[in-house]
């Protein structure tokens, strides 16, 4: 399977990159005289680093300070207190955490809007989110 991420312009065309129209090209001659099932979606991006930076070097300290939580404990409950989707049944609406590690960026963003509210509402310092980045799997102020 391939998947190309392309940008559509104000026309309603693709955008190719070079090297992307090459790949296509081959892949499509690769599968000369078969059947084959094009699936677009509209592409959401990935949560970004300047995302992960603040949520972990941010707001997850500044929830364990708050809260005198391990760092750990406080992503445990961010993640579930912060990213979650509803499913409904006939009779009832059950609130269902999510696992932060597979969030694209809308997804990322919800969570983090969600949880600088959850700060306002209680009076905690809401880091200012340009201060941080994550390098290596380390957040840190900049």
């Amino acid at each position: 399977m391939r998947t190309f991420i392309l940008q559509v312009d104000s026309e309603g065309k693709l955008i190719w990159s070079p090297n992307q129209k090459a790949i296509w090209h081959d892949w499509l001659l690769d599968k000369k005289g078969k059947q084959i099932r094009i699936k677009a979606e509209q592409y959401k991006g990935s949560k970004s680093k300047a995302q992960l930076g603040y949520w972990h070097g941010a707001l997850v300290p500044e929830f364990a300070h708050y809260h005198g939580l391990s760092m750990e404990e406080s992503h445990a409950i961010m993640k579930e207190e912060f990213n979650y989707r509803f499913i409904t049944t006939k009779d009832k609406a059950y609130r269902v955490g999510l696992s932060l590690s597979s969030a694209n960026h809308e997804t990322m963003s919800k969570a983090i809007e969600r949880a600088v509210r959850y700060f306002e509402e209680n009076g905690l310092n809401v880091p200012d989110p340009n201060q941080y980045k994550i390098d290596k799997d380390k957040a840190e102020m900049i």
